[in-house]
């Protein structure tokens, strides 16, 4: 198919005030004036120890065109865009400035246009990232991919430190895998020093490089220390970043809820301590949580479970308490799981008239 330029509609960018009519354009550009003046800037110095901001940005939106999200999302000129002679995932077009790329399929009517901004191609465009977020996301944007950077350029953060922590059993994540990685060059001189948590294909990564080592490898000046922590997240938990941005804006609590550093001698890593270095670094940051809630267990996997861990407790429990103590707990238990619960777990077995009973026991 022959995509052209012609084939859009090239409003000339004005500026506007707050009284926007219902043109989409104009709408985003009166959108971009209001909000930008509430969102946080895209990194973030917390005491000078650190820096954090959006690495990578990558969504899809419905009922727009490429016209629409380069002028209206990213605040650039369309005629500054190029319809490459390639494309890439399935789309009919990739329009390409820099490194910011736009991609749509304008003969699907609900094909959706696809945005991909790199770490560079962010600094590309004139419109803040969060800004980004707020304005796709209010638009029903599907978020893709989240990157979100952490730089320490002190001596607060070193390599060797956190090496040390991770190989000591110090590291407390949810990972199942875990990979170091030291690249030597031709005079046996280090090159690259990471650790990364989980794997590309899943829905959240985090890595801790020596960006320093990096930098020097690809030609650059010595920047001095420089140690970088960076995570993912993909898919489902992107969209779920994105939404506590744009409620919280940018915090180093979204790395600190997929990896903390802590030391104690409980069995139970949650009694734990945070280590010094790790709290000093983070001034007192407090971890928030991205992750996925677990599948609902169905009733079947809630006997079995019952049986195997529980059985015990609730026997022990009732020597020492009696049985009108376990009729209390069970009473409270029902009370506490609401209508919805009920009728997942039960489905059409779970009838208006029996679950109103259930909830209306009395403690």
């Amino acid at each position: 198919m022959s995509i052209v330029k012609d084939f859009y509609r090239e409003p000339e960018l004005v500026v506007v005030d707050r009284d926007c009519d219902t043109d989409p354009l104009t709408r985003f550009a009166c959108t971009a004036k209001s909000e930008a003046e509430s969102v946080a800037p895209q990194a973030t110095e917390i005491e000078k120890n650190y820096s954090i901001k959006i690495d990578w940005l990558e969504f899809t939106v419905q009922n727009v065109n490429a016209v629409d999200v380069i002028q209206g999302y990213l605040n650039l000129p369309f005629d500054d865009f190029t319809l490459e002679t390639y494309t890439i995932q399935g789309f009919e077009a990739l329009w390409s400035f820099g490194l910011v790329k736009v991609l749509e399929s304008p003969s699907h009517k609900h094909s959706p246009v696809k945005v991909i901004l790199s770490a560079q191609a962010l600094d590309q465009v004139n419109r803040d990232s969060l800004d980004i977020i707020r304005v796709a996301h209010r638009d029903g944007a599907t978020f893709r991919r989240i990157d979100v950077a952490l730089d320490c350029k002190t001596e607060l953060l070193d390599m060797e430190t956190i090496s040390s922590a991770i190989l000591s059993g110090q590291a407390v994540h949810r990972f199942r895998r875990i990979t170091p990685r030291q690249d030597l060059n031709a005079n046996l001189e280090k090159i690259t020093d990471s650790w990364t948590f989980g794997s590309s294909k899943g829905k959240r990564m985090l890595v801790i490089y020596n960006k320093q080592l990096e930098r020097m490898d690809r030609g650059h000046d010595d920047p001095g220390p420089w140690i970088r922590i960076e995570g993912r997240w993909k898919s489902s938990t992107a969209n779920i970043v994105a939404k506590t941005i744009i409620k919280q804006g940018l915090d180093a609590g979204y790395l600190l809820g997929i990896l903390d550093f802590k030391e104690g001698n409980s069995v139970n890593k949650a009694d734990w301590n945070r280590c010094t270095w790790w709290e000093t670094f983070l001034a007192g940051c407090q971890p928030i949580k991205t992750g996925e809630r677990k599948n609902p267990s169905t009733i079947k996997k809630k006997v079995i479970w019952v049986n195997d861990f529980l059985c015990k407790t609730l026997a022990q429990v009732f020597v020492s308490e009696g049985l009108e103590f376990i009729k209390s707990v069970i009473r409270t238990g029902i009370k506490k799981t609401d209508r919805k619960e009920w009728l997942r777990l039960f489905g059409s077995r779970m009838n208006e008239g029996y679950l109103s009973y259930m909830l209306a026991l009395p403690e």
